[in-house]
């Protein structure tokens, strides 16, 4: 079963200083991750951009980023760049991602595949030449998305709210998106004092229909039976959704259920990834 993610753009980042340049601005360690999943923050702790990083090459790497957020966080990269010794690329016309629940061998048109590094039953994203993708292979347009609401997995354009989301309350160390060891980078300190000093008061829920959800802007407010209000509405996909809801609530619920849009109720669950 072999998807190709049609939302999904390509960036190139080549020079000497690449590897550097992306280390010193992104949550993750690039140095010791031929893969991995990133997040650009704001200075003050916000979420910008949510993408991944293949390590290609010493000097060479691609970024796999939702095409609505491609054009601005292109734009970012460059103000960062200054005088480093580093080029910037659109390659989206030349390249593609597939998602896919096997890993593809290396071919002419698999350039690289790897699991996606958030949670181990997600499947294998490829970077692929598009000259070579024949349509024959492709079988399942709704491929990522299933296993993205099963798992309860968060994007950041879907799913959290562009300069304003703490990436904390969006399981980013438990998704594998963040690395505490490497150092610093911008909006660093708000995810350590995460970490060391203050409790997450929201986190990521999943919401289970008996119906089709309705559907309901990113950031709509979930109320429990009583009428109180829980959390926010992130996004769904058929009977199953994704909700940032707050602790204290959930826990103080006599049922784990949350009422969308005034009338449709969902039972509430932790992810699976999630103790």
């Amino acid at each position: 079963m072999v998807q190709l993610l049609k939302n999904r753009s390509i960036l190139s980042v080549t020079g000497n200083d690449s590897v550097m340049f992306l280390q010193n601005i992104t949550t993750n360690d690039l140095i010791n991750n031929i893969y991995s999943y990133n997040y650009l923050l704001s200075s003050q702790g916000r979420y910008l951009y949510d993408f991944f990083v293949l390590k290609f090459l010493n000097n060479q790497l691609f970024i796999d980023i939702d095409s609505g957020a491609s054009s601005s966080f292109l734009t970012k990269l460059n103000l960062y760049k200054l005088r480093k010794e580093i080029e910037i690329k659109d390659v989206t016309d030349g390249y593609s991602i597939l998602y896919s629940k096997e890993k593809l061998e290396i071919s002419d048109l698999v350039l690289s595949s790897n699991r996606d590094p958030r949670f181990f039953k997600l499947g294998f994203r490829s970077l692929v030449k598009s000259e070579y993708i024949n349509k024959s292979m492709l079988e399942d347009d709704d491929l990522y998305i299933k296993d993205k609401y099963e798992y309860t997995i968060p994007d950041g354009v879907t799913d959290l709210v562009f300069d304003k989301s703490l990436v904390s309350q969006f399981g980013v160390e438990e998704l594998s998106a963040v690395s505490f060891s490497k150092g610093c980078y911008v909006g660093q300190e708000v995810i350590s004092r995460f970490k060391y000093q203050a409790s997450i008061r929201k986190k990521l829920f999943k919401l289970s229909s008996s119906t089709k959800f309705a559907y309901a802007d990113l950031g709509s407010e979930l109320f429990d039976l009583k009428g109180d209000k829980i959390g926010i509405f992130c996004s769904s996909y058929n009977d199953i959704g994704i909700a940032l809801l707050m602790c204290e609530k959930y826990l103080g619920l006599d049922k784990k259920i949350a009422i969308i849009n005034g009338v449709q109720e969902a039972l509430i669950s932790k992810p699976v990834w999630r103790d």
